[in-house]
């Protein structure tokens, strides 16, 4: 073989190694560039305004059967409600579910609450009124009417 295919040889092999390897990272991207998912306590009570608000993590709503039936707001890659508005009342079990790969702020009422990606949390309010729903920069996607 003449030192001019062996040269083509080695530069073929190293081009493909390094496209390869492009590639591989390339299809890794999401775990380098995603967010860090951050953990709540167990159950956390917030008084916001004189409204007593309660807070379960994933791992306390997961160890419970469905409690939720039809109460459950899910927010989708663009900060999208669905649905938009609920009605529940006093001391009911709300699901605010994060259905995409990014963390999210989800504010409810005055209470601002971090949502790791396709994670939820568990909130159930002690007085009647009507709560704005807000996702990151994304203000009243929605609303939860407390009866």
């Amino acid at each position: 073989m003449s030192q001019k295919k062996k040269s083509l040889i080695i530069i073929i092999a190293g081009s493909s190694a390094v496209v390869i390897g492009l590639l591989f990272l390339w299809n890794k991207k999401d775990v380098y560039f995603q967010s860090p998912v951050v953990f709540l306590p167990d159950s956390q009570h917030v008084i916001a305004n004189d409204k007593a608000i309660t807070v379960q993590s994933e791992t306390t709503v997961l160890a419970t059967p469905q409690p939720y039936s039809n109460k459950v707001m899910q927010f989708d890659e663009n900060c999208r409600a669905a649905p938009i508005t609920m009605t529940a009342g006093v001391g009911d079990a709300i699901m605010f579910d994060n259905r995409s790969a990014y963390q999210r702020a989800i504010t409810v009422g005055q209470q601002s609450y971090t949502v790791g990606p396709f994670g939820h949390i568990t909130l159930s309010f002690g007085t009647i009124d009507n709560y704005p729903v807000s996702c990151d920069s994304f203000r009243r996607v929605g609303i939860v009417g407390i009866q």
